[in-house]
């Protein structure tokens, strides 16, 4: 016979083992669970994905379509969320998020300075950039194999330059915030718009996508003038311009050659060519035999900070080009010479800009998120939400990709690197603090009190920004309009990106 306490003991046993049972079961369930879930988030995310990469592709056929408007210097137009299905209780959606300084949706690059022919002197004119900034970009370029940058997030590579200057504060990112229905302070927003927005940082004002057919309004290839005189290219300045205009500019070959553009701006002074009728000419004639031309500043979309980096340019001149526009029409808007008739540069500062101005832009930036709302609410919250930041080519009749990334993460990432950069700025100033006596300071020093304290640059890792031109099937070119020379860019011309979506 057992003892009551053997037999209380066996009780206690049996009671921790079944405990311990259950506890093993809970614990197996709630793990199988947590996998099923893991599952569903990795399910979600990938059918998200590619519920962006299918935005992208209707998003680029939709732009493509507006092809004349871009040729009329115009804003091609896009919804602010698209649909792509609903069964009833859930709707996919494509939403464009704000993405430049003024909360744009579609962000010009055009409007940008290009990064690949930008000179020291134009670079040093920005106000978030110092000489010796402006030269180490010029030289890490020059430097490279291609003596060219393939993305802007190159610059962090260069000594000197961080992901502040690049981005802006990096506490500003919103991303992230917008896929949830959230717009912000509407305050900021209307202020943001009267003003038109400060740039933010680098991306706001440097691109490597600004390239352009090399079209007339009409889309028509221009006329290239940088080859002999022959009966061809008479023929064309005649159907285009008149026999009169013919005959003159043949015998103006005669005595010049064309081998910049800024030559055909001196010509049109030469012949006292009243500037209302310059339009046509710079619209026409070229001198790059080239398919596509890269390089050129839109008018149209630059900022004033951009504007007023180039030569000739003053910032009460960028100020006023960037305020006249707004009251355009469109036979303006569609003209190079706009500066001109509204007498905000004159003929001679041409000279000089003739290389560097357009007023079309056919590279488009955006932002997008993909998922799925609920189709009571479909301005609401995304589920699981897939961020991605792209720039379609519209150069060519048929769109494509020249830059394609996944930045679902950047809100996060921007958060966290403005948190820690804030931390260490406080350790160090706290450092310097306890360092410095009372006795050490001088307070009648004529050096400010930020001088006081040298405050180390909080380094980042570097990061691998991987772009798809490196792995996408080499460029078609355009064909060749009858009657063009054939000589004109048989290689390709260089455009950043290949991928056609």
């Amino acid at each position: 016979m057992r003892s009551a306490r053997q037999r209380g003991f066996v009780i206690v046993a049996v009671l921790i083992a079944g405990m311990s049972g259950l506890w093993i079961a809970t614990s197996l369930l709630y793990l199988m669970q947590s996998d099923v879930r893991a599952a569903g988030i990795t399910l979600s995310r990938t059918q998200n994905r590619s519920l962006g990469l299918s935005g992208l592709r209707m998003l680029a056929d939709v732009l493509v379509e507006q092809r004349s408007i871009l040729l009329a210097g115009e804003i091609p137009q896009v919804e602010e969320q698209y649909s792509l299905w609903d069964d009833g209780d859930r709707e996919a959606v494509v939403r464009l998020l704000p993405l430049g300084p003024q909360g744009e949706r579609l962000v010009s690059e055009a409007g940008r300075i290009d990064l690949n022919h930008a000179t020291v002197e134009i670079l040093s004119e920005l106000p978030m950039l110092t000489l010796g900034q402006a030269q180490a970009i010029i030289s890490a370029r020059e430097a490279r194999p291609s003596r060219r940058f393939s993305s802007i997030h190159e610059l962090l590579e260069i000594e000197g330059i961080d992901v502040v200057d690049l981005f802006g504060e990096l506490g500003e990112e919103k991303s992230m915030d917008q896929t949830l229905g959230e717009q912000g302070d509407l305050g900021e927003r209307i202020e943001a718009r009267l003003t038109g927005g400060s740039p933010r940082g680098l991306m706001d004002v440097l691109t490597v996508h600004g390239f352009e057919p090399n079209l007339q309004r009409s889309g028509k290839r221009r006329i290239d003038l940088n080859v002999p005189w022959s009966d061809e290219l008479g023929r064309r300045i005649q159907e285009r311009f008149g026999e009169g205009a013919a005959r003159a500019l043949e015998q103006v070959f005669k005595e010049t050659s064309f081998n910049e553009d800024a030559q055909i701006i001196r010509i049109l002074n030469m012949f006292n060519v009243p500037v209302e009728d310059w339009s046509d000419p710079l619209d026409a004639l070229t001198t790059v035999p080239d398919v596509h031309v890269a390089g050129r500043l839109d008018l149209n979309q630059a900022s004033a900070d951009a504007l007023e980096a180039l030569p000739g340019i003053d910032r009460s001149a960028a100020d006023r080009l960037v305020a006249e526009r707004e009251s355009l029409d469109d036979l303006e808007r569609a003209s190079i010479a706009w500066p001109l008739t509204r007498d905000i540069l004159a003929p001679d500062d041409y000279v000089l800009l003739a290389s560097l101005l357009t007023v079309r832009s056919w590279t488009w930036r955006v932002r997008i998120a993909a998922g799925t709302v609920s189709a009571d609410d479909p301005e609401g919250p995304i589920d699981q939400a897939v961020v991605y930041e792209a720039v379609i080519d519209l150069a060519d009749p048929w769109p494509r990709l020249g830059y394609l990334r996944e930045i679902t993460m950047l809100q996060t990432a921007s958060r966290l690197a403005s948190v820690l950069e804030s931390e260490s700025s406080d350790e160090l100033e706290s450092a310097n603090l306890s360092a410095i006596s009372d006795e050490e300071l001088d307070l009648d020093a004529t050096d400010s009190a930020d001088s006081m304290f040298e405050m180390e640059e909080l380094e980042f890792p570097d990061k691998e920004f991987e772009d798809l031109e490196s792995r996408l099937p080499p460029e078609e070119e355009l064909p060749i309009e009858e009657g063009q020379n054939s000589s004109a860019e048989t290689a390709g011309s260089g455009r950043v990106g290949r991928w056609i979506p």
